[in-house]
């Protein structure tokens, strides 16, 4: 119950044949390179072959992971993951689904300068859209990734938005996504969570 209420709070908030390309196929994450770059609050990136998704709002933060087997995780505030499998995919768009599908289903087009995003949440569907936006980033949140002890820490990109933000990189094993608080004029990591590198 508790997250079927935290889901809901964060989608309320928020003629001839072409000429085929030589070479390899793409990759399931080359196919989905649409997705990529600042969206308002959302943000798309890939690091280390995991694309990563960031949804930035003032009480809560929303965190999507797509892997080579485009496999969909939505994580909400650092709950447990809900995991969907990609049930069809077009050119600027792709859909996932649990395996119940009435459970929860998200749906992902971009037309032109605009991202919309559609959630099923035990049939209940709720629609956002963001305008793109130019990148973003911030210097602090990355010196302060930086300066994370263990592992040396790239960030690949990051923002701010208020009080929260975050950072997407690689160390030399994975890579991660790192949502970031600011309490009392100090950065700190609210949530964290990373995928082996993908050769």
């Amino acid at each position: 119950m508790m997250q079927r209420l935290a889901m809901l709070a964060f989608v309320a908030a928020c003629g001839s044949k072409p000429a085929q390309p030589s070479g390899p196929p793409p990759s399931p994450l080359q196919t989905l390179a649409w997705l990529d770059g600042d969206w308002g609050t959302t943000h798309w990136s890939t690091a280390g072959g995991t694309r990563y998704g960031v949804m930035l709002e003032p009480t809560r933060f929303s965190v999507l992971i797509i892997d080579q087997r485009q496999q969909l995780q939505l994580i909400v505030n650092g709950q447990t993951p809900v995991t969907m499998t990609g049930k069809s995919a077009g050119t600027t768009a792709i859909a996932f689904s649990t395996d119940d599908a009435a459970t929860m289903a998200v749906s992902m087009r971009r037309t032109g300068g605009t991202l919309f995003m559609v959630f099923d949440v035990q049939n209940a569907t709720y629609s956002v859209q963001f305008e793109r936006n130019a990148p973003v980033t911030a210097p602090a949140l990355e010196a302060a990734d930086r300066a994370r002890p263990g592992e040396r820490h790239i960030p690949i990109v990051s923002a701010i938005h208020g009080d929260s933000g975050y950072t997407v990189g690689t160390t030399a094993s994975a890579s991660y996504v790192t949502i970031w608080t600011k309490t009392s004029g100090t950065w700190a990591v609210a949530f964290d969570t990373t995928r082996p590198l993908v050769q």
